[in-house]
Parts: C-alpha cells; structure tokens; sequence
C-alpha cells in the first residue's frame, strides 16, 4: 500500500454496511470485493491522496451519506459506490495518453508497479496464489556488450534498449510464482513456444498481452511498439 488512507473509504463502507462478518470469504460479496480491488489501485496509481488527503475524505463520506452524524450509508447504496466516489472528488482524476505512457514507463521495482500490472492482469487470483512480476524478454539479455552489437540504428538503440523500457511496464508480466521460475531465463519465443503446446497460441498470447509478432529479441523494437498498443488499449479501458 503506498497509500493507508485510500482503505479508510473501503473500511468506512464495510463497517457501516455491517457487512464486515466475513466479508472477504462469502460469495455473495464477490463482486463487491472485486469492485473495491480496483478501486484501490486506480486510487493508488492516479496517486489522489497524494495530498489533501482530509479533503477528499470528507468529499468521499458525502458519497456514503447525507447525515455524517449518523455515519449510515444509504439504502440504495448496494456496491462500493466508485462512480458517485469519483463525482465528489474535487480533483482531476481523468486519464491521458500521456498519462498512461508515463505508466508505462514505470519500472519494475518501482512502488507502483505492482498496481499497474494487477490492472492489467485482472483475473489472476491474487487472494490464494503468489505472483511475481516478470520480465517477457529476459533482463539477462540486455548488456551493453550485446546492445553495442545489434546491428540497428543507434537512434533506434538509444529509444528501445534503455533501461526505461526492458526494465519497465514495456517488458513486465505477472507470472504465479512457479510459472516464473519456471521460466527463468528463457528467451521469450522459446517460452511461448513451450507454453502454447497444447493450447490455443492466440488465446495465450491475448491474456498475457503479448503481440502477435516476431517474438525474437531482434525484433524487440517492433515487439514494443505493439504492445504500447496493447497496454494503453487496456489501461484506458481499466481507468477511464
């Protein structure tokens, strides 16, 4: 959590719902649970309680309730109320291009990488499994003995084979955890090759938002401009 107050809404709805009573483990409070998830690292990843964190608390409480003496949330208010939320934030909390670029280009130890990545992976079961966030191209490739010797433009060079973009959002999955080790160092052709035996390539390659290209490290520039495509696509689709 790179922001404690971000729960304070969440545990604010739980409690006054009197939903708290094992609301993590019953089915009927699933797609609630998933709707707070989200929430959360949207939250986290727009950075909103970056500052005047006491203002945009006291503007979310006005989306729970009308009498914040009382502390009830209203009767109408089925589901963790995100669209009403957002209305009573007074701060932007739109979603440029720009914006979801600057994202991209976070790297893989940075705090917020985790939230993206779990953006992007929506599906994966996060409550009972362990995932870590892998490199599609293998880190190991990229030296500056093997950089020199590509036989590319040294424009191309300096814009693709940057730290900025093998070590970031660019070239990260998330993997469970024996998946990834696994995998290790292998080059990514091979290991979609392995993965995709006996199992439909496309469908693979769709939910692990890799393009559908030459996955070979030659081709690594072309490989990224696709799967910029492929990540703004779905993160617009995630925060806007």
């Amino acid at each position: 959590m790179t922001s404690k107050n971000t729960l304070i809404p969440v545990i604010y709805y739980i409690f006054h719902k009197n939903i708290h009573h094992s609301f993590s483990q019953k089915i009927e409070y699933k797609n609630d649970r998933e709707i707070i998830k989200k929430w959360l690292h949207i939250m986290l990843i727009k950075r909103v309680f970056g500052s005047s964190a006491d203002t945009i608390l006291s503007q979310i409480r006005n989306a729970f309730t009308d009498d914040v003496e009382k502390q009830k949330v209203k009767d109408d208010i089925l589901e963790f109320p995100t669209s009403i939320i957002n209305s009573k934030i007074k701060k932007n909390t739109s979603v440029s291009d720009e914006f979801i670029k600057e994202l991209l280009c976070t790297q893989k130890d940075d705090k917020y990488a985790f939230s993206i990545l779990s953006l992007l992976y929506p599906y994966l079961d996060y409550k009972n499994n362990n995932f870590h966030k892998d490199h599609l191209h293998p880190i190991s490739v990229f030296t500056n003995d093997f950089i020199d010797n590509l036989d590319i433009d040294e424009m191309k060079k300096e814009e693709y084979y940057q730290s900025c973009v093998y070590n970031s959002i660019y070239n990260l999955q998330m993997l469970d955890a024996n998946e990834n080790m696994s995998k290790n160092d292998t080059n990514l052709e091979e290991w979609v090759k392995t993965m995709t035996k006996k199992c439909n390539i496309n469908m693979f390659l769709d939910n692990h938002l890799i393009p559908n290209v030459d996955l070979s490290i030659d081709n690594f520039c072309n490989f990224i401009d696709n799967r910029e495509k492929i990540l703004i696509a779905k993160l617009k689709t995630v925060l806007q």
